[in-house]
């Protein structure tokens, strides 16, 4: 009781005090903090370009291989060999996409290979077999070269670069023919 008036009277003749609002203002402090933007480069977009069509290329030959597989299980690497590729061009993973140029060339070596064995032997063939063969070794060496001009870009990337492109969802939907 000690804190409390001894005389309820003497509270009662102070004065009532009445409350003022005390208007403040918050002034921000504005610290400046650079923000980095990720910048597209034009090496960036043909690296993308040349991504979504190797995309499509090789879903396109994984598509026949595993029709092919139904008829022989061995066709079942050349699925992988497709997957390898799309994959690679789809996560802008290098190691992949080498493996999936190795087999480009390979195949387009194979190709020659038995149309000149054809063509020595004397086999029989259409001009149909024959056009569909030069078709496919000139197909074949379009998506190399389109490969191996997307490993070089990626070579010349940074890692930051290369993240940027595998996490910004850049969809420009562009079809490289050369």
């Amino acid at each position: 009781m000690a804190n409390y008036p001894v005389n309820q009277d003497e509270s009662l003749r102070d004065e009532p005090v009445q409350a003022q609002v005390v208007a403040t203002t918050v002034t921000p402090v504005v610290i400046p903090v650079p923000i980095q933007r990720e910048v597209i480069t034009d090496y960036m977009k043909k690296a993308y370009s040349y991504s979504y069509t190797i995309k499509w290329v090789s879903g396109i030959d994984m598509f026949f291989a595993l029709l092919y597989s139904f008829y022989n299980l061995y066709w079942l690497f050349f699925v992988f060999c497709s997957y390898a590729g799309y994959y690679g061009a789809k996560k802008f993973k290098i190691l992949q996409l080498y493996f999936y140029l190795v087999y480009e060339v390979t195949s387009v070596f194979i190709k020659i290979g038995f149309l000149l064995d054809m063509f020595t032997n004397g086999t029989e063939m259409n001009g149909y077999g024959v056009v569909m063969s030069i078709l496919s070794i000139i197909i074949g060496m379009w998506v190399s070269e389109l490969t191996f001009k997307l490993i070089m870009l990626m070579r010349n990337m940074t890692d930051d670069q290369l993240n940027v492109l595998r996490n910004i969802g850049y969809k420009p939907r562009a079809i490289v023919y050369i």
